[in-house]
């Protein structure tokens, strides 16, 4: 039988009890609508207080919708329940079926909302995230393993390159002490020249002076004699000692001036080893810093071709340069060879005219210095590219291409990709163009080499790393 609802007055102030996770259910399917309609009609009655009806003790909250706010309209003094209006009627039917009346249809229990962990589904998604956590732990360890390959690698060429740093700067360094050595020597000999002339003249004062200090001894001597016959005879001993002291001439002080003519002229000479040596050295350096610089090989510069400080240009000059004799230099022909010799690896080049024709490209060393064969675009070792008569052509081993007409054409990029035997050239002016592609098989290292095919006093080519 149903127990008696007591009277507003004598409900009990119960304080909120814990949630539990049991506890955060919702309706099930059949009943979710009914529920969810009656939950909000007492919580927009309810929710102004949100305490039982005729109290003023805690707030109470509908057990059996943890999931969300509904105010307890009562408490269950029988099971300790506390309960909206819906579940109140809901309880009531219950109590009412358990005491032999016909029990009314009931809605079913909520279900729960969320599963604990543990179940199938956690499970599931742990399995998924610890696969992805092995195929990001692999993509690392392979990222790491790589990482430490490169370093591995870049360590070992770095060291190689610091290696010959300081090898070519000690040689440098070899160079101005050999050279500061050099020039003390010399301003050294003169030094010593003058201080000896000194100290011979000092000597030879020392001597005189005590030769005529003896010879005044002696005068007195002879003066003091009384006697004449021993006066005579006195004078007659010291008479050609006196002769050769007055006529022997005092001397001027020496000369001590430095020879500053011919240590000066020395030191020009050490001076211009020192900036070959030091020259030579700093190119080297560049190479090794730059696999791709490039540099005019001064023993090969025609004789009428200004070679630049910096080895990078050459201007026409009328007159013939006093270059020394060498068996590299060309004679024949306004051309030069670079002093680098490429035998592999990816190299690019930038090769500016001013105010003349001219033909740029790649050649092997051994070509020809004197007469025809000595010509770049007759060699049967290079590759080069003609501007002249506004008209391209390409010369390979000899052989002639004509390639386009163009009025002007100023600057040229050469590409070289030794190992795929390629050689192209681009126009860059304004917009890249490409001109002309070389393919060979290069069997020996290749030089940079250019030819100027006018003679302006102004005309230059100059070549960039």
């Amino acid at each position: 039988m149903s127990l008696p609802r007591p009277k507003p007055e004598e409900e009990p102030s119960c304080p909120a009890r814990p949630v539990a996770e049991e506890h955060a259910c919702l309706p099930s399917p059949g009943g979710e609508v009914v529920l969810q309609q009656f939950g909000q009609q007492e919580r927009e009655r309810e929710a102004p207080t949100g305490r039982p009806r005729g109290g003023s003790g805690p707030l109470l909250c509908c057990d059996h919708f943890l999931g969300s706010a509904a105010p307890a309209a009562e408490l269950c003094l029988s099971c300790g329940i506390a309960m909206c209006s819906l579940h109140r009627q809901l309880h009531a039917r219950k109590e009412a079926g358990a005491g032999g009346a016909e029990a009314e249809p009931t809605l079913p229990r909520p279900q729960c909302q969320r599963e604990e962990p543990g179940t199938s589904v956690h499970r599931s998604g742990l399995e998924s995230q610890t696969a992805e956590l092995r195929a990001r732990l692999h993509l690392a360890e392979e990222l790491s393993r790589r990482g430490r390959e490169e370093e591995a690698e870049v360590r070992a060429v770095n060291a190689r390159l610091r290696e010959r740093v300081a090898q070519l700067l000690e040689q440098m360094a070899a160079q101005v002490r050999g050279y500061g050595a050099a020039v003390t020597e010399l301003i050294e000999a003169d030094l010593r020249r003058s201080e000896e002339a000194l100290s011979g003249t000092v000597c030879r004062a020392e001597e005189l002076r005590g030769l005529l200090s003896e010879a005044c001894t002696q005068a007195h001597t002879v003066l003091a004699e009384t006697d004449e016959a021993a006066f005579s005879r006195g004078l007659r001993n010291i008479q050609p000692q006196l002769t050769r002291l007055m006529a022997e001439p005092l001397g001027e002080a020496a000369d001590v001036r430095l020879n500053t003519k011919h240590t000066c002229a020395a030191i020009e000479r050490s001076n211009a080893a020192l900036r070959e040596g030091l020259g030579a050295s700093q190119r080297a350096l560049r190479v090794v810093l730059n696999p791709s610089e490039v540099t005019l090989d001064p023993n090969t510069v025609h004789p009428n071709l200004v070679l630049s400080e910096e080895l990078k240009s050459v201007t026409f000059s009328t007159t013939k340069q006093p270059y020394p004799q060498h068996r590299d230099r060309f004679s024949s022909f306004l051309q030069a060879l670079s002093s680098q010799g490429f035998s592999g690896g990816q190299h690019r080049w930038r090769v500016e005219t001013e105010d003349c024709q001219w033909l740029v490209g790649v050649c092997y060393r051994g070509m020809a210095r004197v007469g025809v064969g000595s010509a770049l675009e007759s060699s049967p070792g290079s590759w080069c590219l003609m501007w002249c008569d506004n008209l391209l052509r390409a010369y390979a081993q000899g052989r002639d291409t004509p390639l386009k007409r163009t009025t002007a054409l100023r600057a040229v990029e050469i590409r070289l990709d030794y190992e795929a035997g390629n050689l192209a050239f681009y126009s860059t002016g304004g917009n890249q163009i490409h001109l002309h592609t070389f393919q060979t098989s290069f069997t020996e290292p290749v030089h940079l080499a250019l030819r100027m095919m006018s003679r302006q006093p102004k005309s230059r080519i100059a070549v960039c790393s």
